[in-house]
């Protein structure tokens, strides 16, 4: 069962995580997002939650950026979240 607080580890070591990627671009980096999403599995995070947690550390590390690309990235996010949702209903 989920709880708040592992959720809430979980969107924290996600940004943290992304960010890497994002500055360095390396396997290192890449393979925590793979054990991001086993721990996601293991805390019973379903597949929207996950793509949310996404959006939300984007538009963090976006910053002040984040003005400018808000609504490509929203409607981006949605068209995203509407083309899983299906797989939530199974």
């Amino acid at each position: 069962m989920k709880s708040n607080t592992s959720i809430s580890n979980l969107r924290t070591s996600y940004k943290r995580a992304l960010s890497d990627y994002l500055l360095r671009g390396d396997e290192t980096a890449l393979h925590k997002a793979y054990e991001l999403g086993r721990e996601a599995l293991n805390c019973e995070t379903d597949l929207l939650c996950l793509v949310n947690m996404h959006g939300d550390a984007t538009r963090e590390l976006l910053g002040r950026k984040w003005a400018k690309a808000r609504p490509l990235l929203l409607a981006a996010n949605q068209f995203l979240v509407e083309s899983l949702a299906p797989f939530e209903m199974m």
